[in-house]
């Protein structure tokens, strides 16, 4: 039984990645084992262990079901962390764009894996659910404080995200770079801009005033629009305010 630390953490991953309904049982189980092998300090700690989250306990079983894809996602994860320094710097941006494209592509597929082995076991899948899970995988692959459980290769709890600045840079290098040679060759390449004479203006006779007058009495004098521009203007006008409707 555990008499060594690495007794102990073996012991501990089999503890977590067990099934769920069973954890407080086989907890109490290991406690007592280990008193009585002569260790009260590993028996306490292990009594003052916490029930895994069914997100944290479907993580677990990702690391002991799909033990290749999970080391893909790691690898990745530790691909695009290595190099975001240099992409930012301009150096090596094609690299790390195809490390995150590949650590997200896992990471899809072990959430929808996940979401299998939590309705096997009875679970309900819902999407807060997955997407509790899918933040636990982007935690272990690109947060630097989720190092111990990646190397261990289990989780007592559901990991907090990656911080702001962490995915704040890796989306930045990750950005496509394009350097100034390249924008000024695509802007020569586009055609220049052809002038258009200008409309030519018709202008508007005007009628006598004595039936100018006699129009504005009646109504009907109102001025029309002269051309394009009063159109515009009165569309610009009819968008930007509307009557309201009476209730």
């Amino acid at each position: 039984m555990a008499t060594r630390r690495q007794d102990l953490d073996v012991e501990l991953e089999r503890l977590y990645r067990g099934p769920l309904g069973e954890f407080t049982k086989a907890r109490n189980d290991l406690a007592k084992q280990l008193r009585k092998l002569g260790s009260p300090k590993e028996a306490d700690y292990v009594r003052t262990l916490s029930k895994p989250t069914p997100s944290a306990w479907a993580v677990n079983q990702l690391f002991e079901r799909e033990p290749a894809k999970m080391d893909t996602l790691l690898a990745a994860g530790k691909r695009a962390r290595a190099g975001q320094r240099e992409a930012v710097s301009g150096r090596g941006a094609a690299a790390l764009r195809e490390s995150l494209q590949s650590a997200r592509g896992v990471m899809d597929e072990l959430r929808r894996r996940a979401g299998e082995i939590l309705r096997e076991s009875g679970s309900a899948a819902s999407r807060a659910m997955l997407d509790r899970i899918a933040t636990d995988l982007q935690a272990l692959a690109f947060s630097p404080a989720a190092a111990e459980a990646a190397s261990r290769r289990w989780l007592s709890r559901d990991l907090d995200p990656p911080g702001f600045e962490v995915l704040a840079g890796l989306q930045l290098a990750g950005a496509p770079v394009v350097d100034l040679a390249t924008r000024q060759a695509k802007r020569a390449e586009r055609p220049e801009p052809k002038h258009q004479q200008p409309s030519p203006v018709v202008p508007i006779a005007k009628p006598p005033a004595r039936d100018a007058a006699r129009e504005v009495r009646s109504g009907r004098g109102r001025r029309q629009p002269s051309g394009p521009a009063d159109s515009a203007r009165r569309s610009a006008s009819a968008a930007v305010w509307r009557p309201r409707r009476r209730r």
